[in-house]
Formats: C-alpha cells, sequence, structure tokens
C-alpha cells in the first residue's frame, strides 16, 4: 500500500510539472500573436521597397502580429524566392504573402505551404491556382489598357509601336503587353517589335538598342515596368531620339515620375499601388490567419502618371511612404 502511494504521487507530481511546463509555451504562442511571412520578387528595387513599406505599416498598425519580409537577390533569382518561402515555413509563420518571380516554377512550392498554412498571393496571379486565398494587385490588362490608349491619343491614331516586355511567362508582364496589343488593335498602330528584357533595367539598354536597329523610325515605345523604360530612355537619349519617340513605363516609380516632370523622355507610366499592395496583402494574411473571409481578388487600381498630375501623385506617393517609413 505505501509502494502504491508513493507510485501515485509520483505519476501526480509528474503530471503537475507537465502541465506547470505547457502553460508559459501556450501563453508565450499568444503572447506572439499572428506571424506573416511577406516575400517580395525581390528587394533590389523600387516597386518592391515600396511595398515593403506597405508591409511594414500594416504591421505597426496592427497590434500582436510580427511580420517577417524577405527575397530573393533579383526578379530572375526563382530558386532563391523558392528557398525563401520554404524558409518561411521553416520559421512556421501563420500566413505567406507572396509575389511569384515565375508563377510555373513557384506554384509546387506554394502548394505545399498551402496545405499547412494560408497563402495569398501579391502583384503576380496564379490564374490556374484555386489554393490560393486571394490575389490582391492590379489589373494588369486594364492596366496595359489604359496605357494603350494613351499612345493611340498621343500618336493621334497611327504609327509604329515597339513593346518591352519583362520576364517570359511571367503573368504581370505578359498581361500587361496583352491589354495595350488590345487597345491598339482596330487603330492604325502597328507593333512592329517585342523584345522581353526581364524587368531588368540594363536589359532594357539592349533592348532598345535592338529595337532601334530593327526599327529606325519607330514611333512609340511601351515598357512592362520603368526599369526598362529607364533603361530605354539611356539609349533614347545618347541617340537624341527623345524627342522622336513616345516612351511610356510602367509601375509610377518615383524615378520615372521624376522624369516626366522633368521633362526629359518618359512621357508617362501606369502607376500601380506595390504600397497597398504590401499592406492590404499583410492585412489580408492576418484575416485569413485568423479563418476570416477574405475577397478572391482585390484590386488596387492604377493611376495614368504624365506631366499634368505628376507633381501631385508624386507628393502622395511621398508622404505614404513616409508613413510606411
Amino acid at each position: 500500500m505505501v509502494t502504491l502511494a508513493i507510485i501515485l504521487l509520483g505519476v501526480l507530481l509528474l503530471l503537475m510539472a507537465c502541465r506547470g511546463a505547457l502553460a508559459p509555451e501556450s501563453q508565450q504562442k499568444k503572447a506572439q500573436g499572428t506571424t506573416v511571412g511577406f516575400v517580395p520578387k525581390a528587394l533590389n528595387q523600387e516597386f518592391w521597397i515600396t511595398s515593403k513599406a506597405g508591409a511594414m505599416d500594416a504591421n505597426k498598425q496592427m497590434s500582436n502580429v510580427k511580420v517577417i519580409v524577405d527575397a530573393g537577390s533579383s526578379e530572375l533569382a526563382i530558386d532563391e524566392q523558392i528557398a525563401v518561402v520554404e524558409d518561411m515555413l521553416t520559421k512556421q509563420v501563420d500566413a505567406l504573402a507572396v509575389a511569384p518571380t515565375a508563377p510555373d516554377q513557384l506554384k509546387p512550392v506554394l502548394e505545399r505551404a498551402s496545405e499547412q498554412i494560408p497563402v495569398l498571393l501579391v502583384d503576380t496571379d496564379i490564374p490556374s491556382w484555386d489554393g490560393k486565398i486571394t490575389y490582391i494587385g492590379t489589373d494588369n490588362v486594364e492596366g496595359g489598357k489604359v496605357a494603350g490608349k494613351y499612345i493611340i491619343d498621343q500618336l493621334k491614331g497611327s504609327g509604329s509601336l515597339a513593346l518591352i516586355n519583362g520576364v517570359p511567362g511571367a503573368t504581370s508582364g505578359e498581361d500587361r503587353i496583352a491589354g495595350v496589343k488590345e487597345a491598339v488593335k482596330g487603330s492604325d498602330i502597328e507593333v512592329v517589335a517585342e523584345v522581353a528584357a526581364d524587368f531588368d533595367r540594363a536589359k532594357g539598354v539592349s533592348a532598345m538598342e535592338d529595337i532601334l536597329q530593327n526599327n529606325p523610325d519607330v514611333n512609340a515605345v511601351f515598357a512592362a515596368n520603368d526599369q526598362m523604360a529607364l533603361g530605354a530612355l539611356e539609349v533614347l537619349k545618347s541617340r537624341g531620339k527623345t524627342d522622336e519617340i513616345l516612351l511610356v513605363g510602367y509601375d509610377g516609380t518615383e524615378e520615372a515620375t521624376q522624369v516626366i516632370l522633368k521633362d526629359e523622355g518618359i512621357a508617362a507610366t501606369v502607376a500601380q499601388d506595390p504600397y497597398e499592395m504590401g499592406k492590404v496583402g499583410v492585412e489580408k494574411a492576418v484575416a485569413a490567419a485568423k479563418e476570416q473571409s477574405v475577397k478572391k481578388t482585390i484590386d488596387t487600381g492604377v493611376t495614368l502618371v504624365t506631366a499634368e498630375n505628376a507633381k501631385g501623385y508624386l507628393k502622395e506617393y511621398r508622404a505614404r511612404l513616409s508613413e510606411g517609413g
């Protein structure tokens, strides 16, 4: 009997010890709240730095939320982004907001992630994937149409147009190009060239040189992001063609807007809202982690920035960045 009492007492003490050890861990997890992994395509361009500012601003405004931001070295570093997503899972984040560099290559790892936690897409959609919680970003086809209509207006409905695309297969760039083509279809504007430049500034230089070599009398150029437009601008400046060729970009970055304000060779840019993408991406990731309802598509809109509205746009752009900083 004495032996049995000692054994029972030992078991009781062991259960109490286990209960005491588990309680602090549970309380600690509760105190930590919700952790969101935010994975832009890169952090080496103004667009993605702005999206990070939005994500961090959401972090400041929401209590009991922690945001971890990480990315590959460039938009071409697909394997690096896959590794970042896998690392986020290792860190046991509660939800992921990801801007996939290459949808087809990222889809398998995102599918695996979605089996554990909510996955939201930012900036670039994967239309064929039903496992995402939502897509937060621009309707890039509509954005392309905005650029196309502006080009038609400036060329008075006729002329030649060259297109500088981004990474082949990236839906964001493909959709922008498709939108421009759809807008000019039926007009007397002929698309004479389409060159890929991987959303890269230096490759934008090469693309513009290639276009001019084969189409020296081209009237307009649309670049699917501002970095490629700025690269194309270098070539136009060096050849004294900034007044001859209409150059239109896409993103609404501060640098491109400054060029528009100074009338130095970019006529317009279709401004996305990367700040809002980052901010809403985090907010909706937290909602999804808490099993709250989230709309399947969230359009963050576009603004055509020209000399007429560039000053006001830039003032608002800087103010929002300041909030995020």
